[in-house]
């Protein structure tokens, strides 16, 4: 017990101690950090100033960092290393993805030297705040900065994206409408096809609705499984034999939840509308609620399997089974509201810090998964659920070992017993391995893809059980509805509905009391 709540809380103490590094600033810095260059690989001089592109730093405005900025301000944790204040003195600062004489190559990702016999570009047009544009040396009017925002750029070329370069070092996308500072966007040489010369390009990472393919892939995935889970939760409605016990009335409510989550999910990233901020906080949160409840049901589906398989005393009437159900809807729905709550507290009050916030309606309609806080309000607890499932499917595996193996000692007298217990206990096994499978092992990969978010192979190492996870809804309906007694309960139920015998009429009815009452006047 000690090891399984050691591992529980695992990933909400790696959230919390993400944040909390990424926040601990050796001095407090006297200008924001998009104005700040890195001086590691600059000479100080004797009284501890810096000289960066003609732009002296006097020591008084030199830092310590233990973290760097990434696209959309993100912060990462980084070794500690200095910086200057080196922008708006008086020049503003524009950001290079590679220095001067280099260009970014989009396809191996490194930064390579241009061609000694082709040009080097210095010249941009840049918009004032009066929309007067300019030709400008970008080398004379601002001071270059160098860095990438991230390692999967895309060039903003101007045959689809189009972008304009401020004079306050600003960049203008206009397909997003969105205003991206030096820490999320730089330039570089690009040469199109055709031309024998460089121009300068802007880069940045893929926002808003520009997805990668295993994202597009997956969310796509996701409405397939819509398409199968919602037949499957009709047929469990409305087949008497499968939502006449707890365990389907259960599965149903898990189903539903898993429904709303993944259509929500599906219909952020499928369409291409930029949703307002009030419906993109509507979806958010009742995804968050959605996916919560999915979890929460899923954990009381196995407590119920472990509760009927340790008392076999466990009272199985209709009033008993219904009480019991409204116990876990209370506890499930209570709990995903009281989540949400604190969740939607966090997002909008301005005593939790930005670090900390769950991103819910800041750059997209669901948590911000770049931010090590989502461990705190998402993974983590749906860990402490998952290791919760594993433990009663590991429990019951065991049991169901150990029974077979007391039920096969049974002597030939015994035998009809054996037969009738060995199938209840092989229908209990096979049951609890779907729910393992299905619902156990591929969340479990999810939160595993979340932790190693930040290595590159991870990408493609977990994008089969990422594919797996969302195709989910698929996986159900094979399991839970092309089985032979589904198949056979559905039978069932539509020749019990659509050939039943025809009720006696009122007509037919009072004949036959006529008949009655005309044989009792003759006996009299």
């Amino acid at each position: 017990m000690t090891l399984i709540f050691k591992l529980s809380i695992l990933v909400m103490l790696t959230g919390l101690l993400k944040c909390e590094n990424l926040d601990l600033n050796l001095a407090p810095p006297k200008c924001p950090y998009r104005d700040t260059v890195d001086l590691s690989d600059v000479t100080p001089f004797e009284n501890g100033s810096y000289l960066y592109e003609n732009v002296l730093i006097p020591s008084a405005e030199v830092y310590e960092y233990n973290y760097r900025l990434a696209f959309r301000n993100i912060e990462e944790e980084a070794e500690t290393h200095l910086r200057g204040c080196v922008c708006g003195k008086p020049k503003k600062c524009i950001k290079l993805c590679c220095k001067h004489g280099d260009y970014f190559n989009e396809l191996t990702g490194e930064c390579e030297s241009i061609p000694e016999d082709m040009n080097i570009p210095i010249y941009l047009n840049v918009t004032s705040a009066e929309d007067e544009v300019k030709n400008v040396n970008l080398y004379r009017e601002f001071v270059p900065l160098v860095g990438k925002p991230c390692w999967n750029l895309e060039s903003l070329t101007l045959d689809t994206d189009m972008w304009t370069l401020n004079e306050d070092g600003t960049l203008y996308v206009h397909n997003d409408d969105a205003l991206l500072d030096t820490v999320s966007y730089c330039l570089s040489p690009y040469r199109y096809n055709g031309s024998n010369e460089y121009v300068l390009v802007a880069l940045s990472c893929p926002i808003k609705n520009e997805e990668s393919f295993a994202v597009t892939f997956n969310t796509y995935a996701m409405a397939i499984s819509v398409i199968f889970l919602a037949p499957t939760v009709l047929i469990y409605i409305f087949v008497p034999e499968l939502r006449g016990n707890l365990r389907g009335k259960l599965l149903i409510c898990y189903l539903i939840s898993l429904i709303g989550g993944y259509s929500i999910i599906s219909l952020i990233n499928i369409s291409e509308y930029v949703f307002e901020d009030i419906p993109c906080n509507i979806l958010g949160f009742t995804c968050y609620f959605s996916f919560m409840s999915a979890f929460l049901w899923l954990s009381v589906l196995c407590f119920d399997i472990w509760l009927n398989f340790k008392d076999h005393s466990v009272d199985f009437s209709r009033q008993r089974h219904k009480l019991r159900f409204l116990f876990y809807s209370l506890y499930v729905w209570g709990t995903a509201t009281l989540l949400m709550g604190l969740t939607m507290w966090a997002q909008w009050s301005d005593l939790v810090p930005k670090i900390y916030k769950p991103g819910i309606g800041d750059d997209i309609c669901w948590l911000d998964t770049n931010k090590w806080s989502t461990a705190l309000y998402f993974y983590g607890p749906n860990l402490l659920i998952i290791l919760f499932n594993v433990g009663t499917f590991t429990i019951l595996s065991l049991r169901i070992y150990r029974i077979r193996s007391d039920v096969a000692k049974l002597t030939q007298k015994q035998m009809f017993f054996k037969e009738k217990y060995l199938l209840s206990i092989n229908f209990s096994g096979v049951v609890i391995l779907r729910l393992f499978i299905v619902m156990g092992i591929s969340w479990i990969m999810d939160i595993i893809s979340f932790c190693l978010r930040d290595y590159k192979m991870a990408d493609y190492l977990f994008f089969i059980t990422d594919f797996c996870n969302a195709i989910q809804g698929v996986l159900i309906f094979i399991l839970f509805v092309l089985k032979r007694n589904v198949i056979a309960a559905i039978r069932k139920s539509v020749r019990q509905k659509y050939h039943r015998k025809p009720r006696p009429s009122v007509t037919s009815i009072s004949t036959h009391f006529s008949k009655l009452s005309s044989s009792h006047s003759t006996n009299a």
